[in-house]
């Protein structure tokens, strides 16, 4: 993101998603539907030459671990790590 001038939260048009394809998509999410948002996305057809639907590296996490400062950030910043680098944890989320 940072490189191509994203910073932040932002929302993104299916075409830029497609324009970037990112190795790895991170939702951060505040309700139950998460599961279907990546869902979706995985079925989604326009999105299936995308690197981070082959290798299936779409994840949410919860909108309190990421979305805000509090006592569940450090949470947040582990699952994300664990996420980013599977390899030097043992196992993903």
């Amino acid at each position: 993101g940072a490189e191509n001038g994203r910073k932040g939260f932002q929302k993104l048009s299916t075409e830029n998603l497609i324009m970037l394809d990112p190795d790895l998509i991170l939702l951060c999410d505040y309700g139950p539907a998460k599961a279907n948002v990546v869902a979706q996305l995985y079925a989604d057809p326009a999105l299936r030459t995308m690197r981070a639907v082959k290798m299936r590296r779409i994840h949410a996490l919860s909108g309190r671990d990421l979305g805000a400062v509090n006592q569940f950030v450090v949470g947040g910043i582990e699952a994300t790590a664990r996420l980013l680098h599977p390899e030097l944890w043992g196992s993903a989320l």
